[in-house]
């Protein structure tokens, strides 16, 4: 049976609903380069026993206007330009990836759920296994930085 092709029209994601103690973990496909990001969301619990099996990732959230495209469960959705290339910096050309990251794993539109996951952030980040930090992608000046 051959795979259904993805969709390259960008739609708008529709988040599943989150309860108090949930939140969502992002399955970041390998890749490397500029090939398509490509990753799925999944609702999880605290209680799912997930503690040490995600990564947390801080980053430069830049201008929120200037948009990218990943492939999000299938289909093409725009996120933050930041997201975007933060994802493609620390994905695995080897291995999936699972993390979580505000601007894609919270609802950025519905007020109400982003307050929600605001009150339970540091959960999130406690219960990762580590914090990856992201300032921005390489100009050429790094290396003399360090």
């Amino acid at each position: 049976m051959l795979a259904s092709p993805m969709s390259t029209d960008v739609v708008k994601y529709s988040y599943q609903p989150l309860d108090n103690e949930s939140f969502r973990l992002l399955y970041l496909s390998p890749g490397s380069g500029t090939g398509v990001v490509a990753c799925s969301l999944r609702n999880v619990s605290f209680k799912s026993g997930l503690k040490n099996s995600y990564e947390t990732i801080s980053y430069v959230w830049g201008n929120p206007q200037i948009r990218a495209t990943v492939q999000l469960d299938g289909h093409c959705v725009s996120v933050p330009r930041s997201s975007h290339d933060v994802l493609r910096a620390v994905r695995s050309p080897e291995r999936a990836r699972c993390v979580w990251i505000d601007a894609i794993c919270m609802n950025q539109d519905d007020l109400a759920e982003r307050s929600q996951q605001v009150m339970i952030m540091a959960g999130i980040y406690m219960s990762s296994v580590g914090n990856l930090i992201f300032l921005s992608d390489d100009d050429g000046t790094a290396e003399a930085a360090l």
